[in-house]
């Protein structure tokens, strides 16, 4: 399936050899990826740290991939696509409250969490990376999310403080506290996807408190 998603006007971003891989060597070389991009961000992730925590070659990452740009490409359209494809999924009908379809998205992200627990952080890190490369890459897949999480907030009810305080605002509120927290637990040592959710429902719920 993920293999029709990365076509893109035609264009392959990588190697179909790749997809002849056991599932679990894929997702070790994209969680590879995914947490020295997201712990370094792009220009000083060391393709040497990035073989050593998917446990590979050098030599096996550079037959699936031609050069390291080329492995950006192909992790982060994979990513936006994960992460897309999860969200619409697990949010075929989001709640119009604020605060349920907050727990709606929570639970969605927890579960890609399972998969690849750097994902989101992944993701963000790229938005500071002010490259022209890295810029061209990221534009389109950056354009499908934030429609995505435009269309969910523009939708949203709630009490008077929720829609006075700004939707938008509020959304951005709780999805930088995620990060915070997602950050604080990695370098901490103690994330599990279960941990993070904990934490992050207690914010959700003194957000709901005020607004209430």
């Amino acid at each position: 399936m993920f293999f029709v998603l990365l076509l893109q006007k035609g264009r392959l971003y990588m190697n179909e050899k790749f997809f002849d891989l056991k599932k679990e060597k894929q997702d070790r070389i994209i969680n590879g990826a995914l947490k020295v991009i997201s712990l370094n961000g792009y220009t000083h992730a060391s393709t040497d740290e990035i073989v050593k925590e998917a446990a590979i070659s050098k030599g096996l990452l550079f037959h699936y991939f031609e050069n390291k740009i080329g492995m950006l490409e192909f992790i982060y359209n994979y990513s936006i696509r994960y992460a897309l494809l999860e969200l619409r999924s697990a949010l075929k009908e989001p709640s119009p409250d604020f605060f349920v379809m907050q727990q709606q998205l929570l639970d969605a992200e927890v579960s890609m969490l399972y998969q690849y627990p750097n994902i989101q952080m992944f993701l963000e890190r790229l938005q500071r990376e002010h490259t022209p490369e890295v810029e061209s890459i990221i534009r389109e897949g950056n354009r499908n999310l934030i429609e995505y999480y435009d269309s969910l907030c523009d939708n949203v009810s709630g009490p008077d403080k929720v829609i006075s305080s700004g939707r938008r605002e509020l959304f951005m509120s709780v999805f930088c506290t995620k990060l915070a927290v997602q950050r604080y637990l990695m370098m901490e040592g103690t994330f599990t996807p279960e941990y993070y959710k904990s934490r992050i429902e207690t914010y959700i719920l003194a957000l709901r408190k005020l607004a209430y």
